[in-house]
């Protein structure tokens, strides 16, 4: 792995600006294999093609909330694991895979694993891993409004597919041993009226976190997929070959 250390976002934003047609960070992974639900592979491509501009989505109400919250909650979860983890972070810098250069991720926090104690977790796939002393992985923070109770009840039992995807790139860059995801989920709460429903003025809010390991068949499995698919996108835009629209 390669660390291009920058030290302003502003940096980190002209060097991305600089590399669009050879890097694809971890936040493209789930678009790159067809399972991002706001983008889709087609118009990842004509973005790095230069024929449609990259949407700045940064002033965005949830987005700029998102942005706003990831150190609150970061700040959380090392409070909460204290005893467990040493929590850093290096916001602007990008990791960048040495097999597939243009390959990379921008990682929310770096944990090491600092109790004597292993610690034993099943993940949501139902495999069961053991960190121990001085073993290292990837923090990834999030934000979620969501629209539905099962929609929460989704989030508490495993992580969405398109976030896990951005999950995958990460482990595949850095070689870590596992990927835990600290979410803040919200959901709006309504009340039956006389003319149908209101809405509370509160929404309800959950922590939710799920962990997932690197010698995991079925996370092996899913980075490879999503590793083949960035690959496959960076070919397309080398060799100018639009992705087939898929019918909805």
């Amino acid at each position: 792995m390669t660390i291009v250390h920058h030290d302003t976002k502003e940096e980190w934003l002209a060097w991305r600006k600089a590399h669009l047609t050879d890097f694809f960070g971890a936040s493209e992974a789930s678009t790159c294999a067809g399972i991002n639900p706001y983008k889709t592979e087609v118009d990842l491509y004509m973005e790095r093609m230069g024929l449609k501009p990259v949407e700045d989505i940064s002033e965005k109400e949830r987005v700029r909330y998102g942005t706003d919250a990831e150190d609150p909650i970061r700040r959380l979860f090392a409070l909460d694991y204290a005893d467990r983890f040493n929590l850093t972070n290096a916001p602007w810098d990008i990791c960048l895979d040495d097999h597939y250069p243009f390959i990379g991720a921008t990682l929310d926090g770096s944990l090491e694993y600092t109790a004597n104690d292993p610690w034993t977790l099943e993940s949501p796939t139902g495999y069961t891993g053991t960190i121990h002393k001085g073993d290292m992985g990837v923090y990834e923070g999030k934000t979620a409004l969501i629209r539905s109770r099962s929609e929460l009840v989704g989030w508490q039992e495993k992580c969405p597919d398109w976030y896990l995807a951005q999950g995958c790139q990460q482990l595949y860059v850095t070689r870590r041993k596992f990927w835990f995801v600290n979410a803040l989920v919200e959901l709006p709460r309504y009340r039956k009226t006389d003319d149908g429903f209101e809405q509370f003025q509160f929404n309800e809010q959950s922590i939710v976190r799920h962990v997932y390991f690197m010698d995991d068949p079925i996370v092996r499995e899913s980075i490879k997929f999503v590793i083949g698919k960035v690959v496959e996108m960076k070919r397309r835009v080398d060799m100018r070959l639009m992705p087939e629209k898929k019918l909805s």
